[in-house]
């Protein structure tokens, strides 16, 4: 049941004269319990203002530079002035953290959006942006900022765009493209409108959808082309056959098409398909061939209520998603199709409220149209929302991209990854995202541009330490120079901010950089510092050859000896450790100095040694994701099972002399163990496994000193990063949950006691008021019982914990 925020705010007052009594001893915390180790989100970017001030009409994804390092957008149409309370005529893009105009916008709403070679197009019933012409379709310029009109623009509202077959189609109310007649569907063709080869149609177009080798348009129409072919509101078209009947359409008009497992569903305001023949109340699926099939969407649930959009399962989230538009007496305006019926999707989005626009944005239902508030707890949307654990609420800000590593200097950590986006003061933030838990703020180092796989801070412990980052990326920063997938960052602000900061390190590589690590020291007093040594999958740095590991030496990359390498396949390092005296390089490679060194190897400063037999998987090299050292012995991660001919599953540790097997390992059949990170005197390994199981992809377990112990219920996926820091076990990848915590890309483990809400020892009056301010803000640390909103419940949860507080 969902509460209303008056409500909920008397309770507040209570709780506040509940802490008044404590404090003037009237009410005392009860006798303590055991805290709990328990996954929580890890730094969220502040809570922004959700959706726009009208309606959410349309929706598509936009990567700005196409195979560049910047992360797809998510774009929104409609009729609005603001979005994210930020002034925005129409039309608006998210980057994951904040909404942000697009130029000066449109002038009148904006119904379709689509992205055509790495360039954004909108359509609808504007004529201008600003003093630009815009006659009901515009191209955007990314560096100008500019909308600009789009061949002679049309004569009527522009409501589908489309790409097929690299070719860029409209379809509308609209008869002319200047002088150029389009009968309500037409194709760009070399900057102009022209019309389809077969002729146009005579009716209103809503829908355009590309499978195959055939565009299928849905609308109110009953013939296509010049030939006048009878169709029912629904054909194909392809530049070989041009027009085809859907095998008898539908009865009424089509509003939406989408595609679910090859095939293309329909929604619309229809009774049946083919023909009038096969009852499918508001949703059919069509499945191409000659001449087709049709298959009964059994019954939209709610007669009248138009599915205005319609999502199919490509990829992820799965199944067939359908909005409802008006329709009266309807529990939700958004459903669910498994192949045999209908199921309400969501909670709390009142009644005879629009569904316009479904997208699948970062794994996530997006849903717009009109309405104010939904979800549990009737929050705050403004016409835009996400499916999350089936409850609908505002789009979160997150980490757009994937977690691939972490590394920590004093009071702040650093992940390094794919994330690319606007940092909390809208400055850019690219590769490398910054969080103080001091301060609890998000930062940025700038511009990295492509993926982080490894970060090491290099100090002599008396001046600013220098940051090294390595992965997948030609440069860094603003200086313009090129960087082969390593940098280095001073850590002094100058004039030209973060980005000014960045320097390339040596001539960089040839491939990319997966780990770092200091071996040995170079300089003294106050210059001596670690020497820095890369290892990756690269052959050259510069023109000197270095096969996968090198170090620096006087600014400039060297081999150790001939490196590691494989005589066939892949080869590679993926991990560094020191671990007695020797610098420790696991990955995938066959020899290591030229002796054999199955995936595993020592390096001692001057050449290069097998730990045994290393590790294999089916009588082959294995392959070493991560190393750690535990107890006084190494203890390596990755996919094995064996280690120096003992048998075991992914993980073991070498003492020096011999390999151990850790119990049986971890993991099942392709399971592999990814990162391992010591934390509160005690070793954690995560996993992934594609194939997945019960939704989890990702799993942690701990080492009991006789046995894994698996931590939680594990993640949705990839977890590739772990590391302790601010008393809490971190962990970084690509999931969005793990075990019921609602983190996105970025969890943390520890010892949580909800009554000691600021974990400051001890929970006290500060810890209600703390609680309190985080629970209104929409901080899901607020949410106590993990289930992934906030809601009352939480606060009564809270209070239970706070009267009988933890050890």
């Amino acid at each position: 049941m969902g509460f209303h925020k008056a409500a909920v705010r008397s309770l507040a007052v209570m709780v506040a004269v509940l802490a008044g009594l404590w404090c003037v001893g009237g009410l005392a915390p009860a006798a303590r319990g055991q805290c709990q180790n328990r996954w929580l989100p890890g730094p969220q970017f502040p809570a922004q203002e959700p959706g726009n001030d009208n309606i959410s009409f349309c929706s598509c994804m936009w990567d700005p530079d196409g195979t560049g390092y910047q992360q797809p957008r998510l774009i929104v149409g409609g009729l609005f002035s603001t979005m994210g309370g930020q002034p925005a005529n129409n039309i608006a893009m998210w980057d994951g953290t904040h909404w942000t105009a697009l130029g000066q916008g449109l002038n009148n709403f904006v119904v379709a959006v689509a992205s055509f070679n790495g360039e954004l197009y909108a359509g609808g019933l504007f004529t201008a942006s600003g003093s630009n012409t815009c006659t009901r379709i515009a191209k955007y310029n990314a560096t100008t900022h500019a909308w600009t009109q789009v061949g002679s623009g049309m004569n009527d509202i522009v409501r589908a765009l489309e790409v097929h077959q690299n070719e860029l189609f409209a379809g509308g109310d609209f008869t002319a493209s200047g002088a150029t007649a389009v009968g309500h569907v037409s194709r760009l063709v070399g900057g102009a409108w022209t019309q389809l080869a077969g002729g146009g149609l005579p009716g209103q177009v809503t829908s355009l959808h590309s499978l195959g080798l055939s565009l299928y348009v849905g609308g109110t129409f009953s013939s296509a082309g010049t030939i006048g072919l009878t169709v029912h509101n629904l054909a194909s078209w392809s530049s070989t056959s041009q027009w085809q009947d859907c095998l008898g359409g539908t009865n009424g008009p089509v509003q939406s098409l989408g595609e679910s497992s090859g095939n293309l569903v329909v929604g619309g305001g229809f009774s049946a398909v083919h023909g009038g023949t096969i009852s499918s109340n508001d949703v059919g699926i069509f499945v191409p061939g000659t001449p087709g099939i049709w298959i009964s969407g059994t019954g939209f649930p709610f007669t009248g209520g138009v599915p205005y959009a319609v999502l199919g399962n490509q990829g992820s989230p799965t199944g067939i998603f359908a909005t409802t538009n008006l329709a009266g007496g309807a529990s939700s305006i958004c459903y669910k199709f498994n192949g045999t019926s209908w199921s309400p999707v969501g909670t709390g989005i009142p009644s005879g409220m629009n569904g316009d626009m479904l997208v699948n944005y970062d794994n996530e239902v997006v849903l717009g149209g009109s309405f104010a508030t939904g979800g549990v707890g009737a929050q705050t949307l403004h016409n835009l929302a996400v499916l999350h654990r089936n409850n609908w609420s505002p789009l979160r800000a997150r980490i757009n991209g994937t977690i691939r590593t972490f590394a920590s200097f004093g009071s702040t950590i650093l992940a390094g990854g794919e994330m690319e986006q606007s940092a909390p003061d809208y400055s850019h933030l690219s590769g490398i995202v910054t969080w103080s838990p001091t301060t609890n703020t998000i930062g940025s180092y700038g511009t990295v541009r492509g993926t982080v796989n490894a970060l090491f801070f290099s100090s002599n412990g008396i001046t600013l330490p220098t940051l090294y980052a390595a992965g997948s990326f030609p440069s860094a920063g603003s200086t313009g120079q090129t960087f082969n997938n390593i940098g280095a960052w001073s850590g002094l602000i100058g004039t030209g901010g973060v980005d000014a900061n960045w320097s390339p390190v040596g001539a960089g590589f040839n491939g990319p950089v997966n780990a770092l690590a200091g071996f040995g020291t170079t300089g003294v007093g106050i210059n001596r510092v670690p020497v820095l040594h890369a290892g990756g999958s690269f052959t050259l740095s510069g023109a000197t050859g270095c096969r996968n590991v090198a170090k620096l030496v006087s600014g400039a990359w060297q081999p150790l000896g001939t490196g590691v390498a494989s005589s066939s396949g892949a080869e590679r390092v993926n991990a560094f450790t020191n671990f007695g005296g020797q610098l420790i390089a696991g990955g995938v490679f066959d020899t290591a100095g030229g002796t054999t060194a199955n995936s595993i190897a020592a390096w001692n400063g001057t050449a290069w040694s097998a730990l045994g037999s290393g590790v294999q998987n089916a009588g082959a090299k294995g392959t070493v994701d991560t190393a750690v050292v535990f107890n006084g012995a190494l203890v390596v991660g990755g996919l094995f099972d064996t280690a120096g001919g003992v048998g075991t599953r992914n993980v073991a540790s070498w003492n020096g002399t011999l390999w151990q097997s850790m119990g049986t390992g971890i993991g099942a059949a392709g399971e592999e163990a990814t990162a391992l990170a010591v934390y509160d005197a005690q070793l954690f390994v995560a996993t992934n496994n594609p194939a997945g199981g019960a939704g989890n992809i990702s799993r942690v377990y701990r080492w009991t000193g006789a046995a894994w112990v698996q931590v939680g219920t594990g993640g949705d996926d990839a977890i590739y990063a772990l590391a302790s820091f601010d008393n809490a076990l971190q962990a970084g990848g690509a999931f969005h949950s793990i075990s019921g915590a609602d983190a996105i890309r970025w969890a943390r483990m520890s010892c949580f006691c909800a009554g000691d809400f600021n974990a400051s020892g001890a929970a006290d009056v500060q810890d209600i008021f703390d609680f309190l301010a985080a629970w209104f803000a929409g901080d899901l640390n607020a949410d106590v019982n993990g289930d992934g909103a906030l809601t009352v419940q939480d606060i009564f949860d809270f209070l239970a914990t706070w009267f009988t507080p933890c050890v």
